[in-house]
């Protein structure tokens, strides 16, 4: 299904192991362990299994029609390259259902050896983690609700970059390993001091802004 040499089953783990699951909220209802449509269409891109968004999008919808990975949280809509709720598996019955059929645990992570390896990085390994971060995302002026940040980046960039570079095996790890930059290093910040760092997106506009700690005597 793509121009280069991943079997589906390699496609579908690499998403599998990628992809950042979590509980969210539309409209007032919660849907438990989904994701976003446009995250899933970034991570297809930066790591190289389609060179295209438009690409990601059609490859997309042969994973859910052919290969039932994944299904819309309430099988409105087909994949698309919007802020759009998705859930792995197909469900049977209701889009409430708990009952999946295809494959919640089937891909193997290693999670458990991620997290491992999360929690023994130590504060140099932090330290240099960081610095590479600094000088792999992009940082610049940007503006949100008519008010202009400076110096800062958006949080799935920076999630993206640590596991495309291979410094985090999984956008979960990734998190991670900011969160410890942001709290045990004071490294990078959200620009009003209002969240926690996220690696999610909302509506193609960041959810989360964080500008890194180094750069604030630039601004």
């Amino acid at each position: 299904m793509t121009e280069g040499s991943l079997s589906d089953e390699e496609i579908i783990r690499k998403l599998k192991c990628g992809i950042h699951l979590e509980d969210r909220t539309y409209q007032f209802r919660l849907y438990r362990k989904c994701f976003v449509g446009c995250d899933m269409v970034d991570f297809m891109v930066q790591a190289r299994i389609v060179p295209s968004r438009e690409e990601a999008v059609t490859l997309g919808n042969e994973l859910m029609t052919y290969n039932h990975l994944f299904e819309h949280v309430t099988r409105e809509h087909r994949f698309e390259d919007e802020f759009l709720f998705y859930r792995f598996g197909v469900t049977e019955g209701t889009a409430d259902s708990t009952e999946r059929s295809y494959a919640d645990n089937d891909v193997d992570c290693d999670n458990d050896d991620v997290e491992k390896s999360r929690q023994e990085l130590s504060i140099p390994e932090l330290n240099q983690i960081g610095e590479q971060l600094r000088r792999g995302v992009k940082i610049k002026h940007r503006q949100y609700r008519l008010r202009t940040y400076k110096n800062c980046f958006v949080a799935s960039d920076a999630v993206n970059y640590l596991v495309h570079s291979g410094l985090a095996e999984s956008r979960r790890a990734a998190v991670s390993i900011i969160r410890r930059l942001q709290v045990e290093l004071g490294f990078v910040h959200h620009v009003t001091n209002e969240h926690e760092f996220e690696g999610t997106m909302k509506k193609k506009l960041p959810r989360v802004y964080a500008r890194k700690k180094l750069l604030d005597s630039e601004t």
